[in-house]
């Protein structure tokens, strides 16, 4: 004879389980949809932002703070290398003095001449992150068009 309590419940796998087990698991289940969710997100940003951009990606060294308190230096890809345009990066962090010292992060952000500001989430360290250095762009001037004198044709 089976005899059902209040803090019993079916689980989804067919067995009894206690209440705190079921919201364990479905508190897991929305951990790992949030997780793909964000994924899918940020796949989707570098591919629409690689057909769109008319420039080759581009190098970037900094300094990295994630919101839960550590600094670290960073070295990412950007999206551009031309310089006064919105980028996206991909990158990874040492954060100095943490229990756990990687990061990798997904960063939206401007770059100037030779330098870049940043913003993003480091999913290693599940913290918002912000980076600003040194990057490795062309500068508007240097881009300039070749203008022919109609005169000599």
């Amino acid at each position: 004879m089976i005899i059902f309590r209040p803090e019993m419940i079916i689980g989804n796998n067919g067995y009894i389980c206690h209440n705190k087990t079921r919201n364990l698991e479905t508190t897991l289940r929305i951990d790992t949809m949030k997780q793909l969710l964000v994924t899918a997100a940020a796949t989707a940003l570098l591919a629409t932002t690689s057909f769109t951009v008319q420039a080759g990606p581009a190098a970037f060294v900094g300094i990295s703070y994630h919101f839960g308190g550590k600094a670290g230096i960073t070295a990412k890809v950007l999206s551009s290398d031309k310089a006064d345009k919105a980028v996206a990066a991909l990158g990874a962090t040492y954060y100095f003095n943490a229990k756990a010292p990687l990061g990798v992060d997904l960063s939206l952000g401007y770059a100037f001449e030779n330098a870049a500001a940043l913003v993003g989430y480091d999913f290693l360290q599940k913290q918002p992150a912000i980076s600003a250095g040194w990057a490795d762009v062309d500068d508007n001037d240097s881009a300039r068009d070749v203008v022919m004198d109609t005169d000599e044709l």
